[in-house]
């Protein structure tokens, strides 16, 4: 995994040692290593926050297109499209005060400049789950999701139910990167936020002319 991923994994538990260190009447401490200490405590807790889901949703790893709950708590793959004319941009998990108990794949087009992209049907996105129909939505919503404090905007919003082991999703009429291994049977985070069988992503895909 990243640099990134070990700062975030390894940063609590650093910090409690620092902290039992720094009660122990045995070990002498240099000035550097107590500030050291100190840093960490005071970031472990926003450097965790990703676990519980707090918002805003976490920061997203730009070589991986995930952010760090997709990357180490899922299944959750990107599948490149040699010359895709939609590309995958991120995959992020909707953190708690977004999602509030919803289940769903939102989707976000941008052009090649990072603006939102004109809904100019037909313009779907497609959604194939384990066992199911292929189904498709027209990508044609111009709104922000979420309380206005972490709203974020969205192009299409596609349900995911629990039933279903496994679900895909990608864009139709033309090359496409697609994110597969998608389910919203993830562990409790946040009551009503996100519980099992109540997850949902954040997907941005972007239009390559």
């Amino acid at each position: 995994h990243s640099g990134e991923h070990h700062i975030l994994s390894s940063a609590p538990s650093c910090a409690f040692k620092c902290e039992h260190i720094m009660s122990s009447p045995h070990l002498p401490m240099s000035s550097l290593f107590l500030l050291v200490c100190a840093t960490l405590a005071l970031l472990s807790p926003a450097l965790a926050d990703w676990q519980d889901g707090q918002c805003p949703m976490a920061p997203v790893n730009k070589s991986t297109g995930m952010d760090e709950y997709i990357a180490t708590q899922t299944n959750i793959t990107i599948k490149r499209t040699p010359g895709a004319t939609w590309s995958v941009v991120s995959v992020s998990h909707v953190c708690c005060q977004d999602n509030s108990g919803n289940h769903d794949a939102f989707l976000y087009l941008e052009d090649t400049n990072g603006s939102r992209y004109p809904y100019q049907p037909p313009l779907n996105a497609v959604l194939a789950g384990t066992g199911i129909p292929d189904s498709t939505a027209p990508c044609d919503k111009n709104e922000n999701f979420g309380p206005p404090e972490y709203a974020f905007p969205i192009s299409a919003s596609l349900p995911l139910w629990s039933n279903v082991q496994s679900y895909c999703v990608w864009m139709e009429g033309a090359p496409s990167d697609s994110v597969c291994g998608m389910t919203t049977v993830l562990p409790d985070q946040c009551i009503p936020g996100n519980t099992i069988g109540h997850h949902s992503f954040y997907i941005i895909f972007q239009y390559n002319n």
